[in-house]
C-alpha cells in the first residue's frame, strides 16, 4: 500500500486522492444559494468517505442502485446538518 504523509497524518493513496477530488469538485460556487451553512463541508466530507467499491458493480442496474443509495445518504447528511444548525422546518 502506498502511503502519503501530510498535516500530521498518514493517509493511504486512494483515500487521499478521494479527499482531494471531493474538496476541489465541491466548492462554494457549486452549491451557492442551495441551503444552509455547512452544505459544502458536508458534501466534501461525504464524498471523501463514500465507499467507491459500492459503485464497482457488474451491471448498469446495480450501479444505478448504488448511485441512488449514495444520493439518498447524501441528502440525509444535508438534512442532519440543517437540523444541527437550528434552521426552521416547515410544518
Amino acid at each position: 500500500m502506498v502511503e502519503l504523509e501530510g498535516r500530521g497524518a498518514t493517509l493511504s493513496l486512494i483515500p487521499a486522492i478521494q479527499k482531494h477530488v471531493a474538496v476541489f469538485a465541491i466548492g462554494p460556487s457549486t452549491v451557492r444559494r442551495q441551503g444552509a451553512r455547512g452544505v459544502v463541508a458536508a458534501a466534501q466530507d461525504f464524498l471523501a468517505e463514500v465507499s467507491l467499491r459500492s459503485f464497482a458493480r457488474g451491471t448498469e442496474a446495480s450501479f444505478r442502485r448504488s448511485l441512488d443509495s449514495a444520493t439518498e445518504d447524501l441528502v440525509r447528511c444535508f438534512q442532519s446538518r440543517r437540523g444541527a444548525g437550528g434552521s426552521r422546518e416547515s410544518a
